[in-house]
């Protein structure tokens, strides 16, 4: 083709070039993996520190700044703000979030085949998130509680029961049976006494030790309510839930894999105490001095009529202990996907040796290796342990601490409700967090 100055330029026969495509291969993986690795953890961290530090409207702007409102991590996201309204009390946008995670979750289920092949050749941070199995759970799980902090009976019931469907499907035998005892509550609150019976029934063979379900078993067994008295029931939430780390595995010389495993955060706290007096009545009594909590007074009537009373908590639910066993019932197949990453990765790095050079095999092999990172993404603010403490109680208004002590009986934190209203025949609902 001649142009201006009798310059010739030669057009290229079709399929064939002096630098194959291939060669850019390194360049684009590179600047592929940099632009994931960045915005995976852009703003999740610092609302996650603001959270722990109690800073929830601040951890909530900043959650609602960042980028993982949408793409890949747009489920985590809404996992982590509708927990932050949550125990911000904000139940309303709280399942706002939750209810829209556990759809979207639904939706995850299916395999995406284009997203699979592509994080062969880079890292699963490429693929959608699509949380674990427990957590799905949860998303029902904290829907029902704050369903029932609205007094939406039958609508906490519903979550409950999606939430069953779910723990059918759980790769993790023991189950989770704190979820398991809110549908008991639910299905008791709807008069459903042998679906209540069922679901408490469960509990008691994975928690033989605690007093207060041999009750449970024998009221709704009854079908009997709980009046003339009313009853109390703190949802507890110890602590913060085990991260997932990178493992790595070296193959030399240029080889290496990584495998996320969970690691618990070691809560401080290792017991719970609700100390219940009336409305009114001013001694401030530490754990320490709990014994004092059983005194009773003499009433006008001559009858014994409770002063103060206490409660622990039971842990019916080890996030720690349930992650850690979910993650570890899959290590093989982990170890499997990482093995055929690594043939993929090698059979391309062989192709772009014999198509270019093998200077950029090397350095195809090379980013390879360098761009290896684990899936480390998970729900962090949900807390390591789930606990519950219930009690039957004289109608009236109370005063509830509940305290939170370490290993020596120390107490280290605590919750005040001023003002709890009990009622005749109903229930009443507290949720309280402590994040040692």
């Amino acid at each position: 083709m001649p142009v201006a100055g009798g310059t010739r330029l030669t057009e290229k026969p079709p399929g064939k070039w002096d630098v194959s495509p291939l060669s850019f291969l390194p360049l684009f993986l590179t600047a592929s993996l940099l632009l994931i690795n960045g915005c995976a953890t852009t703003g999740f961290s610092h609302s996650r520190n603001l959270f722990y530090r109690g800073e929830l409207e601040e951890a909530e702007a900043m959650m609602e700044a960042t980028r993982g409102a949408k793409g890949r991590n747009r489920l985590l996201f809404l996992m982590e703000r509708g927990l932050i309204y949550h125990t911000n009390e904000k139940y309303e946008k709280s399942n706002h979030d939750l209810l829209e995670a556990a759809r979207q979750a639904e939706e995850l289920e299916m395999i995406n085949v284009t997203e699979q092949a592509g994080s062969f050749l880079s890292s699963d941070l490429v693929l959608t998130y699509r949380g674990e199995p427990f957590e799905r759970v949860l998303l029902h799980t904290y829907s029902a509680i704050s369903f029932l902090k609205l007094r939406k009976w039958e609508d906490a019931l519903v979550e409950c029961k999606r939430a069953l469907k779910k723990l059918d499907r759980s790769p993790v035998p023991e189950g989770q049976p704190f979820t398991n005892y809110l549908a008991g509550i639910c299905y008791e609150i709807m008069g459903d006494y042998d679906d209540a019976r069922i679901e408490y029934e469960k509990v008691k063979k994975a928690h033989p030790e605690i007093p207060f379900l041999k009750n449970d078993i024998e009221r709704v067994s009854a079908g009997r309510g709980i009046a003339p008295k009313g009853e109390l029931i703190c949802f507890i939430q110890v602590g913060k839930s085990p991260m997932k780390l990178p493992i790595e595995f070296f193959i030399p010389p240029d080889k290496r894999f990584i495998i996320p495993e969970y690691h618990p955060r070691n809560s401080l706290c290792k017991k719970a105490i609700v100390v219940v007096n009336p409305a009114g009545l001013s001694p401030s009594l530490s754990a320490n001095s709990r014994e004092k909590t059983e005194a009773a007074q003499t009433g006008v009537s001559g009858e014994q009529t409770m002063m103060f009373e206490h409660s622990e908590s039971y842990v019916l639910t080890d996030l720690e202990v349930l992650a850690m066993k979910t993650l570890r019932g899959r290590m093989e197949k982990e170890i499997a996907r990482e093995i055929a990453r690594l043939v993929i990765k090698e059979k391309v790095s062989r192709e772009v040796e014999e198509q270019s050079s093998k200077a950029a095999g090397v350095a195809t092999r090379i980013v390879f290796m360098l761009a290896e990172s684990g899936d480390t993404r998970s729900w962090q603010t949900l807390p390591a342990r789930l606990e519950v403490a219930r009690l039957l109680l004289h109608p009236g208004a109370y005063q509830v601490r509940i305290q939170f002590l370490d290993a020596d009986n120390v107490l280290i934190d605590e919750s005040f409700f001023e003002q709890v209203g009990i009622e005749p025949g109903k229930t009443t609902f507290l949720l309280t967090r402590s994040v040692l």
